[in-house]
């Protein structure tokens, strides 16, 4: 699915992920490392397929590859060697697969006692190599003085828009020429495409040791090693499918009411003006809002100027009250809520576009302030609850506005947290993050959350819908699932315009990830990658100890800090952090750590 919660994405699976995105982007440098790693022999066959729709689409592939169907089904082969280390460093042979056969080496003596079936049913046409050989040297990237690392001065043409592999024994220099050479330059060159501006937060790469490179398209590495994004990446939101989602529920969905289940409806102005004065017998100081300013960044100056104009004097930011006389720029970078104190509910909708929001003394359950909204256009008819117009946030479980408060949107929540968490108990949402963060990191303790089952998403942007389906029911799906949902959904009028780019770009991207055989995943499936048990940190004191502050708060503690622990107990807070913080994997010997 798109959106399981859990170390779930191998690292053949994220490297397809990837090449699926490449079939989405302009022709480019594609540079690869091994992507037949833990791949089944069908799954090869299917890259292999891939490939040839990649070059055939106008994109340069150079891939760093040992397995013989690869090298076989190349265009071009550039062979490294002799040896490995202070013995490798050298071309010692650049053709096609069959010049090759001719040559003296060790990739040269695999491929001749060695025969698959794999490369044969993928094998280009005879017409299709024969075009390729006949490309003229000015397209292609040349390398002229390479000698990084081990490479001894070396110097290759690369041909462009052909499938280019890089052989040769482990430590031969394969890794060096494409991704220290090649994709190093082409990084260095995009930054310094840059303005002086943007260069300052990007910094400064250093030149490769290379003499010249000429022909050098927009480079893409897809590295062997897996990148790990957050925890509440998912297969979704990695192919920015979910995105689009968002996007189609926010502007299409219609609003449900959790309670009832009935469609929202409009209601008038003197409605909502009744259930204001209600509140305001059961509350003295009752502020009547109007929303201007959602989740946007900006100094915001400009809003409050023009509030000022409109005779508005006091302004909610972020749950602070402001005049507008005197007001002070806001951080730029940073998202902001600005309300308008109105003085009558009709004032309020007419500002806020037929949207108010009252705002009530803080209770002293909570103590927080209670903001009740109230719209013209989105009421239940059973239970009077008033919804705020959908916006992309209230989809998104990496925002306050959309995730589930319990879980805060992992769709879980761990033994260690439990519900009895106050929701105030923490200085800020980024503090919240970071104790749910590494409350969540063993999965043996984590359950499905209670309140939105998994969902991940607050209880009103659970009960939007599109043809009976909320956002979450379509994350469930598999890609081949989805598929076949979204290419039932027809629109007429309006709805029909704003689908229009939107529903096709989503079928795509997923028909991509089925072509390069991901059909299977489900959108809501983590896009972590499978890691290893926790450990206790008790277990690592002879490499080196926790500070004297570690008081190991686990809920087993473990029995023997001097050994190895064999069932690993939920670890301490001080072994999470340097799990979180590290830069290097934790830990392969005592150096590894002192890196720490």
């Amino acid at each position: 699915r798109l959106n399981n919660y859990g170390n779930q994405l191998s690292g053949g699976e994220q490297q397809m992920l990837a090449i699926g995105r490449a079939l989405m982007a302009d022709p480019q440098l594609l540079i690869l490392d091994e992507p037949t790693t833990g791949l089944h022999f069908t799954d090869i066959e299917k890259l292999l397929e891939v490939f040839q729709r990649l070059t055939e689409a106008g994109h340069t592939l150079l891939v760093i590859e040992h397995n013989l169907d690869v090298i076989r089904c190349a265009d071009h082969i550039i062979d490294l060697g002799p040896g490995p280390g202070a013995d490798g460093g050298n071309i010692i042979f650049s053709g096609s697969p069959e010049e090759i056969l001719s040559e003296k080496s060790a990739t040269a003596d695999a491929l001749k006692t060695t025969h698959t079936a794999v490369a044969k049913k993928v094998s280009r046409s005879k017409s299709s190599q024969q075009a390729n050989k006949n490309k003229k040297a000015s397209s292609s990237i040349q390398i002229s003085g390479a000698r990084e690392h081990n490479l001894k001065n070396i110097s290759v043409d690369i041909p462009r828009d052909q499938l280019v592999v890089v052989t040769g024994l482990s430590g031969s220099g394969k890794s060096t020429l494409a991704f220290d050479i090649i994709f190093a330059e082409g990084q260095r060159r995009f930054l310094d495409s840059m303005s002086p501006y943007a260069r300052q937060f990007a910094g400064q790469l250093e030149k490769p040791d290379v003499d010249r490179i000429t022909g050098l398209p927009p480079t893409v590495a897809i590295e062997q090693r897996v990148s790990r994004g957050g925890g509440k990446s998912t297969t979704g939101t990695v192919t920015e499918i979910y995105h689009f989602l968002r996007l189609l529920y926010a502007k299409l969905g219609i609003q449900h009411c959790p309670e009832s289940g009935e469609a929202v409806i409009s209601q008038t102005t003197d409605t909502i003006e009744k259930q204001i004065r209600q509140l305001r017998t059961k509350h003295k100081k009752l502020l009547v809002l109007a929303p201007l300013i959602r989740a946007r960044k900006g100094y915001h100056t400009d809003v409050a100027i023009a509030a000022a104009k409109k005779g508005i004097s006091q302004l909610l930011v972020d749950g602070k009250l402001m005049n507008t006389e005197g007001f002070q720029a806001l951080k730029r970078f940073q998202p902001h809520d600005i309300y308008a104190v109105c003085d009558s509910t009709e004032q309020a909708l007419q500002l806020g576009k037929g949207t108010c929001a009252t705002l009530t003394e803080q209770s002293k359950k909570t103590s927080k302030a209670q903001l009740q909204t109230f719209s013209s256009a989105r009421v239940s008819p059973v239970t009077g609850k008033s919804f705020e117009e959908p916006d992309p946030h209230h989809f998104s479980f990496n925002s306050h506005r959309g995730w589930c408060p319990t879980c805060r949107g992992y769709g879980a929540i761990s033994a260690a947290s439990g519900r009895s968490s106050k929701p105030d108990q923490y200085n800020s949402e980024l503090e919240a993050e970071i104790h749910e963060n590494l409350s969540s990191s063993d999965p043996s303790t984590r359950h499905t959350c209670p309140d939105c089952d998994g969902a991940r998403l607050r209880e009103d942007s659970r009960h939007i819908l599109i043809h009976d389906q909320p956002i979450h029911g379509i994350n469930a799906l598999s890609v081949n699932e989805a598929i076949k949902v979204l290419d039932q959904w027809k629109f007429s009028g309006r709805e029909k315009i704003i689908s229009r780019d939107i529903i096709p770009e989503i079928i795509q991207r997923l028909h991509f990830l089925d072509h390069v055989g991901l059909g299977y995943l489900q959108l809501d499936r983590s896009a972590e990658p499978p890691s290893s048990a926790p450990t206790c940190a008790a277990c690592f004191t002879s490499l080196m100890s926790p500070p004297s502050a570690c008081t190991h708060v686990t809920t087993s503690n473990c029995s023997t800090p001097s050994s190895p622990c064999a069932s690993a107990a939920t670890p301490c807070w001080w072994w999470n952090m340097m799990k979180k913080l590290s830069p290097v994997p934790i830990p392969s010997s005592s150096s590894d750590l002192a890196q720490v």
